[in-house]
């Protein structure tokens, strides 16, 4: 296909089977060997020869401005054993290509790269896209398709990837950059094993095997309508940024080494979506049992039940690395319950400031930080947040060992509670903690803010270590617990009563708060004699909080 230059040659395969093919990888056609000695077998990835041998097809469009469009329909490829490309190998050299590939009703079982680090279908150079409907891909070795350059698009629709298992790969893709998206619809992801801990899906621009191909960002990632299960080793891997990643009507569930792995600089998300899924038990050696990424603009969670899912480190749920980024939160109409951290953030943990918004009657409930901070959300770095529990949502049951069974962070500007904050824990700070100042504490006519009992008699309900700027407790409210401080401890219906309407506040013992007027201005007092009956200043005494 070499000589037809400016054509987009189609390729059709149709109604066939391939059947324990066997193409070897000394000898076998397609060979593309720069090895000093033809035939010799490669041990490493390392060797700076490429590997030897391709498959059972092999389509050689190594020539500029040729292209083709392959069609593969109503096929099966069983038993096939060969190199790079075991079932179909497309050579297109070209770091830009018009060339697509498309599997309908296309089987594929019991494949297998006859030395190392083989694929099904294999494309050396890049590919405008690769299309599957109604594809089974199953009880295969090594992963499905390897694209050494850029791929624009990627999609599956009602395919089976089920039962695969690799050693030196991902089990389905590892794309050395995507162009524009990936997605799922309707597809079952389901019992796929690699060794070393390799993700599902890796788009990867700096491995030393092939993927060398630095891209841009991501446009898009998205499953709708499928079932992500019991994967090892994370299901999708990517060293490059995604600007959108949108979950619907979907299951991902009991996943091990975390889902979404995004942490690596420059990688991270700018929107997540999740809409009506089920994201339960998935779990990460490290942190982010969901999601672990460099950055995060935009999460919105809405009519979704996410429970049960562990990291060993920080954030069970997400986990977001830098402090760039201010992250907005919003949990809609959904369940967030019984996730784990084993140090910080059950739900999550950002190193930059984040803005959390719960409403539409969501629960968010029995979340742990086992032996660090924010049961809830730790925020590690330090800039300022904002939390509003609306009307008619809970935040209950949330525990952390240290600090802020709901919320720890640095800095809060503004806390609104027009829902209900109880039975939270934590040895300082039960419900929330910050570690500097508190702008604007506010529990509506309709809040609840009761029951969050810190674990040390000194504690308090919030913890505030510098200024507390307001804290107002509206009519109609049910409040009880405590304020801490480095002054100690004082009663939150008291403090908000002295220091409602004055400018000036002060805990003059850890059992009561009584209001003070401001400090006289410029020129301070003169000291010495006194008038009749005239009693003379009280000096020391508690601390003035403004």
């Amino acid at each position: 296909m070499s000589e037809d230059v400016g054509r987009n040659i189609p390729v059709r395969i149709s109604n066939s089977t391939f059947n324990n093919v066997d193409v070897m990888w000394a000898g076998g056609y397609g060979t593309m060997s720069d090895a000093s000695v033809e035939g010799d077998a490669l041990t490493s990835d390392y060797h700076a020869a490429k590997p030897l041998g391709f498959g059972a097809v092999v389509l050689d469009l190594a020539r500029s401005g040729v292209s083709a469009a392959i069609e593969v329909i109503d096929t099966t490829f069983s038993g096939v054993t060969g190199g790079l490309g075991h079932a179909i190998t497309v050579r297109t050299h070209a770091r830009i290509s018009s060339t697509s590939i498309t599997l309908t009703d296309v089987t594929l079982e019991g494949c297998m790269a006859s030395l190392y680090s083989g694929y099904a279908v294999y494309v050396e150079g890049a590919l405008a896209s690769f299309t599957a409907m109604n594809m089974r891909f199953t009880g295969s070795l090594d992963g499905l398709l390897a694209v050494t350059r850029t791929v624009d698009v990627v999609g599956f629709t009602d395919c089976q990837l089920t039962g695969n298992t690799a050693e030196y790969e991902p089990t389905l893709l590892h794309l050395g950059g995507l162009g524009v998206a990936l997605s799922f619809q309707g597809c079952s992801v389901l019992d796929n094993e690699a060794s070393d801990d390799w993700p599902t899906i890796v788009i990867d621009t700096d491995r030393l095997f092939a993927m060398r191909q630095r891209t841009v960002e991501v446009s898009r990632i998205a499953v709708m309508n499928s079932t992500i299960a019991r994967v090892s080793g994370g299901f999708l891997s990517s060293d490059v940024a995604v600007n959108e990643l949108l979950l619907r009507d979907s299951v991902i569930a009991d996943n091990s080494g975390g889902v979404f792995q995004l942490g690596r600089t420059p990688s991270g998300v700018g929107s997540v979506k999740i809409e009506g899924c089920r994201i339960q038990g998935n779990t990460a050696d490290y942190s982010g049992g969901f999601l672990n990424a460099a950055f995060l603009g935009t999460l919105t969670l809405n009519n979704s039940v996410v429970q049960g899912n562990v990291a060993q480190n920080n954030g069970g749920c997400v986990n977001v690395g830098s402090q760039a980024w201010n992250a907005v939160v919003q949990i809609s109409n959904s369940t967030v319950g019984n996730n784990t951290a084993a140090m910080n953030g059950g739900v999550l943990a950002v190193m930059s400031g984040v803005s959390l918004t719960v409403d539409g009657a969501s629960k968010v409930e029995f979340n742990a930080a086992l032996t660090g901070s924010g049961g809830v959300v730790h925020v590690g770095g330090a800039s300022e947040s904002a939390v509003l529990v609306a009307i008619a949502s809970r935040v209950t049951g949330n525990t952390a060992a240290r600090q802020g069974g709901v919320l720890a962070a640095s800095d809060l500007v503004s806390c609104v509670v027009d829902g209900e904050v109880s039975g939270n824990s934590a040895r300082q700070g039960a419900a929330f903690h910050v570690a500097g100042g508190l702008q604007s504490l506010r529990v509506t006519g309709g809040g609840v803010f009761r029951d969050n009992t810190p674990t040390t008699q000194l504690g308090g309900s919030i913890w505030v270590g510098e200024e507390l700027g307001s804290l107002a407790l509206e009519a109609g409210s049910s409040v009880s617990g405590s304020l801490g401080s480095l002054e100690g401890v004082a009663e939150l219906t008291e403090v908000a009563a002295a220091g409602a309407s004055a400018e000036a506040r002060v805990c003059v013992s850890v059992q009561m708060c009584c209001s003070r007027p401001p400090a006289p201005p410029s020129p301070p007092p003169v000291y010495g004699a006194y008038g009749a009956g005239q009693p003379p200043p009280v000096y020391g005494g508690p601390r003035l909080r403004r």
